[in-house]
């Protein structure tokens, strides 16, 4: 999905919840479909990458703010409204010291009660009848309990201690809010009047990636009406530029398929928005005259390093000793597909995130496609079984 692959370098991401499935960390309990939600990211022990560990609002400030000090670190939160990006930033300004939430600003459920196995009774046949509508009876209350156990967070929100009033708000926090405001506008239209098949139809129409569940479509057309439709990729001129990390990027695969494409600018043209002929029988759609506004471009903001820590966020270095990391001219391992083994300086999706930087691609084990191997001398020494193949 987008978001994860815009994600990597946040170390925490919100969103609102698209199922019902998913867990909180801190209470256990499920979060209800589309419930505001907060994960911080870590890395995954099944995948090279990092998994999102989702939280309640709530229930994500119970021990400590999670090194969460500012909403620049937060993946996603142009896609929240207006309300919810603001009481995100009180919640993060309130603990932002990094004490734990206090007990009444945290929603607790009673833990489920067990039921008691009894011994079984044999009754006579004249009162089996009264036995079994008390059973009856007693299976439906129990049936109308589990259908209540899944509480929604949204209504227990507003006995918050945190005051949205108090918030502040700088400029570009203001404009975030004007602009989010809009987009918003559009969304509510478009899940309420169009299908999922026309959401389809109109991104192509528009030449924009159709793939994905209803909360990507809407997303992506919400943009293209207020900013324009994403053009193709001036280098490599194989895939669609994306909105990721306050700049637009390229991820499309070169024609050998090994490596991705590593453009990235922070000015583009965009295509103005297009829609059919025939409108949607909606009086917004029918009135609704293509008026670009500017994009405003927000960036990563790096978790600050304590004294005897290391930084919890990617360190990727600027340059090396022949090439330039951050140039996209300069792939001197374009053809190459490396293995990694052991452990190095860095992780190695640090390490990975570099050599894929510079035009190579990496993998989890020897193929017969690997060129190179890179691992250090005790993994050499010990001849493990990628240095024997």
């Amino acid at each position: 999905r987008d978001r994860k692959k815009m994600g990597k370098d946040y170390d925490f991401s919100t969103e609102y919840a698209r199922s019902g499935r998913s867990k909180c960390r801190g209470c256990k309990k499920n979060i209800a479909k589309d419930d505001h939600r907060l994960a911080n990211l870590t890395p995954s022990p099944f995948y090279d990458g990092k998994q999102e560990n989702w939280h309640h609002l709530k229930c994500f400030f119970s021990k400590g703010n999670k090194g969460l000090t500012s909403i620049d670190q937060v993946n996603g939160r142009e896609n929240l409204r207006p309300n919810d990006i603001k009481k995100l930033t009180a919640y993060i300004q309130k603990y932002a010291d990094g004490d734990a939430a206090n007990k009444k600003d945290i929603v607790k459920e009673k833990p489920e009660k067990k039921g008691v196995k009894r011994k079984r009774r044999i009754v006579s046949s004249s009162s089996s009848s009264t036995s079994d509508s008390s059973y009856n009876e007693r299976k439906r209350r129990r049936r109308k309990r589990r259908k209540k156990k899944v509480i929604s967070t949204t209504s227990s929100t507003s006995q918050s201690s945190i005051d949205l009033m108090d918030v502040e708000e700088d400029e570009q926090t203001k404009a975030l809010r004007v602009e989010s405001e809009k987009l918003w506008e559009f969304k509510d239209v478009i899940k309420k009047v169009l299908s999922t098949a026309q959401m389809r139809d109109l991104l192509e129409l528009n030449d924009q990636p159709s793939t994905g569940g209803p909360p990507d479509l809407i997303n992506r057309i919400a943009f293209g009406m207020l900013f324009g439709a994403l053009p193709e990729c001036s280098e490599c001129g194989r895939g669609r530029l994306r909105l990721g990390n306050g700049v637009y990027e390229c991820h499309a695969w070169d024609k050998k398929g090994w490596a991705r494409c590593t453009f990235s600018t922070t000015d583009v043209e965009l295509e103005p928005w297009k829609f059919p002929k025939k409108r949607y029988n909606n009086s917004f759609f029918k009135k609704w005259k293509f008026d670009p506004w500017k994009k405003i471009m927000i960036s990563t903001t790096r978790t600050e390093k304590k004294q005897g820590e290391e930084e919890t966020s990617a360190v990727v270095p600027n340059s090396s000793k022949f090439y330039s990391i951050g140039d996209s001219s300069s792939k001197p391992l374009e053809d190459f597909n490396i293995a990694l083994s052991g452990s190095f300086s860095i992780s190695q999706t640090q390490m990975s995130k570099v050599i894929r930087r510079l035009g190579a691609s990496v993998s989890s084990s020897v193929k017969a496609t690997t060129t190179h191997v890179v691992s250090n001398k005790a993994g050499i020494r010990s001849n493990t079984l990628k240095i024997k193949s």
